[in-house]
This record gives structure tokens, sequence and C-alpha cells, in this order.
């Protein structure tokens, strides 16, 4: 039996991610930082390992494969989840609907996810831009895909995955943002929004 740590290792294949873990000692990526852990948790209702699996850059593509290798096991896979027909995604914001595809050509991905038992957090990240509703509405109508892809595999209880969903920026964004998220990322809540911290222009230049 994967884990669902092991099934997203298995489809990780960004060059950068490879040539990190290569520079560091053992070939292992350092833990997450305990005060961001603590952002993550606070907001999430629920602990964040500082050992919990982690990768930037996720393509949402893999992410499809790597849900089915951890439901399915080795030989459901090995089949790539791409209905021939074009799923329509709509909700909250009045505006047509959007045309996607589980799995398309693009490197669409995700900025950072993080794996924690069965607890799945997709988390995008705005430095120096503004988020913006058509921006969410765009990325989240592939993940709501994804989310719907993997209910339809009916997996059984050992492997109840919970979705999550977090957007970080040095400011919070207007709560209008709100409207255009499905209801397994926005779960009741204000907006799903950490802090990020930027670092100063001595922190760029100087370490």
């Amino acid at each position: 039996m994967h884990s669902l740590a092991d099934a997203l290792d298995r489809f990780n294949r960004k060059e950068r991610y490879l040539l990190v873990r290569a520079m560091l000692a053992e070939g292992r990526l350092p833990p997450l930082c305990k005060p961001f852990c603590d952002q993550v948790a606070e907001k999430l209702g629920f602990p964040i390992p500082e050992t919990a699996w982690w990768a930037t850059d996720y393509h949402i593509s893999w992410l499809a494969g790597a849900l089915a290798l951890f439901v399915k096991g080795e030989e459901a896979a090995r089949i790539w989840p791409n209905p021939e027909v074009l799923a329509k995604v709509c909700y909250a914001l009045d505006e047509k609907t959007d045309n996607r595809r589980l799995v398309e050509r693009n490197s669409e991905d995700v900025d950072l996810v993080i794996a924690t038992g069965c607890k799945l957090v997709f988390i995008e990240a705005k430095a120096y831009g503004f988020f913006s509703n058509s921006q969410l509405k765009h990325k989240l109508a592939r993940l709501e895909l994804l989310h719907n892809f993997y209910i339809g595999m009916k997996p059984p209880p050992e492997y109840a995955v919970d979705f999550h969903f977090l957007i970080t920026s040095p400011k919070k964004p207007t709560s209008k943002l709100t409207t255009c998220w499905p209801r397994w990322a926005c779960k009741g809540q204000d907006i799903p929004w950490i802090p990020l911290q930027l670092p100063t222009p001595r922190d760029q230049f100087y370490g």
C-alpha cells in the first residue's frame, strides 16, 4: 500500500526539485519550518508536522496520476484518466462555464503541495502581483475536476483524501474572491489566506 506522500513523490519529475534534492545532504529536502506549519494549521484546523511531504510547482496532471496510484494501485496508474468528453465546471461566479480537461497538455501547476496522512493541501502564492477572480476561477476549475475525478473513483475509507486550498500573499485580498471557490476549497470560512513574509532588500542581497 502506497501512502499519499509516496504516490505524489512517484510523479514528481520537476527538474528543479530533483536538482535541489541532489544538492542537499543525503538527497533530502529540508523540513517545513514550524512558524509556517503553525500558520497553515491555524487556518485549516488540523496540525501540519514539519516532516510533512511537500513539493513546489507540482503539475495538476501529476496530481491526477498520483491519486489514481494511491486509490487504485499500480495498474490503474498506467491508464491516464482523461475523459474523451470535456467535463464542464461551473460554480459561484455568474460567468460562462469553463470547458476543461482533467489532464491537459499545458504545465499548469500548484505553487505548493503539502501532504500529511490523507490530507492534501494546495497553496497558491502571489508575492508581488495580486489575485484576481478570473485567475483563481481558471485554476480552481481544474482542481475541481481533480476533486471530482477522485470522488468518482469511490475510494474506500482508508483512502479518503481530504482536499484543502489556501492562498498566500503579503496583503489579504478582497473578500469577493470567495465567490469563485468550490465548497471543498472554501469550507465555509473567511478567505483561506495566510500572510506571506517577503525578504527585505538586505536579506535578498546579503542573506
